[in-house]
């Protein structure tokens, strides 16, 4: 899909991410499905660079945190 026609679902993407955001009752399944969808398709290998840096930089903020907790106790 290119972009013009990712533009054509403008509206259905805004609305895909009020009802995630405001409605959906699992939001770690919905988000699961989605990346499991994306880790098999021909986007692979720009999802598990997506998934790598996340956990990189998620790892690196608790580190910190756990570092400044220590200095404050």
């Amino acid at each position: 899909m290119n972009t013009t026609e990712n533009n054509n679902y403008e509206i259905e993407i805004d609305n895909y991410i009020k009802w995630f955001k405001e409605e959906n009752s699992d939001e770690y399944g919905e988000l699961k499905w989605l990346i499991d969808l994306l880790l098999n398709s021909k986007h692979k290998d720009n999802i598990i660079d997506v998934l790598k840096t996340t956990n990189e930089d998620y790892e690196d903020i608790r580190k910190n945190i756990e570092y400044m907790k220590s200095k404050t106790l």
